[in-house]
């Protein structure tokens, strides 16, 4: 029993001996170099995993019974373990993922969005790959659907299905408007204005060619008819002229005929 005894009571004796120099410049050198610091037993929470040391789900330390008396014997502050290991939790997702998650949040920014994604203590790996699918992938549709319908009004609020419907429709109208606008369709349809320019006019001529036929036609009618006017009045006149020949021969052969 003596000899467990020993041992113990001489690293109870250290670690009182650590305490004592725990907030001091040489003791806190002392176990940085030993590894066994309060950022020490931090990053030994990270590695233990969520069922043993660090808890992401809050933020807190699991610290064993013989972590626990380490700690006591070695004066380092549980509070501070437990601060340290969420900034090392935050630092390591910052690093896993925030290059995506700040540009994610650019887009959601560009796109209007309200709710960004966040990184801190309580984030990991799996937590913002979910956010980045779910608000990342939303702010890029909504981003394209705005370039795409820039006046069908969509937001992050629009739903993903009817975002994609309406960018369809949008690149259909700009598809439309870009072949509307295209050197190939102004030639084609100052082309087609020329021929309908053409078509008018040569509607006119034959319209006024029309007219003119007509009005000669009229005329010609109107001198047939004066003709005729002429030719029944010199029939008139020769009538009455042999009316006046007869009746002057038929007045002379009664004047005869009293003579004798």
């Amino acid at each position: 029993m003596l000899q467990f005894a020993v041992p113990f009571l001489g690293y109870t004796a250290l670690g009182g001996g650590l305490t004592a120099l725990g907030t001091g410049t040489l003791g806190r050198a002392f176990k940085d170099q030993m590894g066994w610091s309060e950022l020490d037993a931090a990053r030994e929470e990270l590695a233990q995993g969520k069922y043993k040391g660090y808890r992401t789900s809050d933020g807190e330390i699991n610290r064993s019974w013989m972590e626990q008396l380490r700690d006591g014997l070695l004066g380092n502050d549980p509070e501070e373990i437990r601060r340290l290991a969420q900034d090392l939790q935050k630092d390591n997702m910052q690093s896993a993922r925030g290059t995506r998650v700040a540009e994610a949040n650019r887009k959601i920014r560009e796109a209007g969005g309200k709710e960004f994604i966040t990184i801190d203590h309580t984030s990991t790996v799996d937590k913002l790959d979910a956010e980045l699918d779910r608000l990342g992938v939303k702010a890029g549709a909504v981003l394209q659907g705005q370039a795409d319908a820039p006046d069908a009004g969509i937001t992050m609020d629009t739903p993903t299905p009817q975002i994609a419907v309406l960018s369809r429709e949008g690149r259909r109208q700009e598809g439309n408007r870009a072949m509307l606008e295209s050197p190939e369709y102004q030639r084609m349809l100052n082309q087609q204005n020329f021929t309908n320019q053409m078509a008018v006019g040569q509607m006119a001529i034959a319209n006024q060619n029309s007219a003119n036929q007509m009005a000669i036609a009229q005329m010609n009618n109107q001198l047939q008819m004066r003709r005729e006017d002429r030719a029944m009045e010199r029939d008139e006149r020769k009538d009455r002229q042999q009316m006046i020949m007869m009746l002057m021969k038929g007045l002379g052969q009664m004047g005869q005929g009293f003579a004798i």
